[in-house]
């Protein structure tokens, strides 16, 4: 307990860029069903990789070299899992899903750095990033209702080309009609 008391800005960096990361691949992904498995990944990669590697880890093995040479292997691997995880999840291509987390893993990391390196103080830092990731929410709150705005157009769009099809057949039956006489 007292190693996660010390690696209290880590926690809370680690959070809010899940939170972020979550609320982004949402929005691209767009599965609504899929959202609790979405997070349920999100909580794993949280656990194993900032919990257990970036502080844990880091804690006890900070200056072994066998550490920090096998941390960015690991965390590789552990990054694959994770984005085989989300295209099993959603059906997605395994190689658009990689690219589509290495996207949002990119704006995330670098909402992250720009805080880390603007704020020494962690509650500052925390402060950034939840306007930030408020910022996020509301972003996911537009999208979700320009989507629910699209659908409804293109449902509007759809009956409207039906029922002039509809026209035109009935005006194609009636010149066959007119022309038989």
């Amino acid at each position: 307990m007292k190693i996660l008391l010390n690696y209290q800005s880590m926690i809370s960096i680690g959070i809010v860029s899940k939170i972020m990361m979550f609320l982004l691949l949402d929005a691209i992904i767009g599965k609504k069903e899929k959202r609790k498995g979405m997070a349920l990944i999100c909580l794993l990669h949280f656990l194993i990789y900032n919990v257990g590697v970036l502080i844990i880890m880091d804690s006890f093995y900070r200056e072994t070299l066998w550490f920090r040479l096998l941390m960015p292997t690991c965390n590789l691997v552990l990054a694959l899992v994770i984005v085989f995880l989300f295209a099993s999840l959603t059906g997605t291509n395994y190689f658009r899903m990689l690219l589509e987390a290495v996207a949002v893993d990119a704006v995330c990391g670098i909402i992250v750095h720009i805080d880390r390196k603007l704020f020494s103080d962690p509650i500052m830092i925390f402060i950034a990033l939840l306007a930030v990731l408020l910022e996020c929410v509301a972003y996911y709150y537009i999208l979700k209702r320009k989507h629910k705005m699209l659908l409804r157009n293109k449902r509007q769009m759809e009956r409207y080309y039906r029922h002039a099809a509809k026209h035109m057949q009935d005006m194609e039956a009636g010149w066959n009609f007119l022309g038989r006489g």
